[in-house]
């Protein structure tokens, strides 16, 4: 699954959200004013890469939601990030790779 190119403005929970062993390569979206731009949870390993984040609680979120699946994952690459209270969370089971 790609998500690529999307305008995501002013939601109460999370702009992109990836869960259940999902696989996805997350680019160039632009997320405002939500609770968490983007959240990776439950097992799912995801690309995101190129992607603005606004105004936002926390940026980029791993974490794990479920007890049937572990954390998440995610690689995270030439994400911009302005008015971000937290930019990157991870859990004690996930992982946020910067590169």
């Amino acid at each position: 699954i790609v998500i690529d190119n999307n305008v995501v403005e002013v939601c109460t929970d999370k702009g992109i959200s990836v869960g259940e062993s999902s696989k996805p390569t997350i680019i160039n979206n632009q997320i405002s004013s939500c609770s968490i731009g983007i959240a990776v949870k439950d097992s799912s390993q995801a690309w995101a890469e190129g992607n603005t984040i606004t105004h936002s609680r926390t940026g980029i979120s791993a974490y794990q939601k479920k007890l049937f699946f572990g954390g998440g994952y995610a690689t995270s690459t030439n994400n911009v990030f302005e008015g971000v209270q937290t930019e990157i969370f991870a859990d004690q089971l996930s992982k946020v790779v910067e590169l």
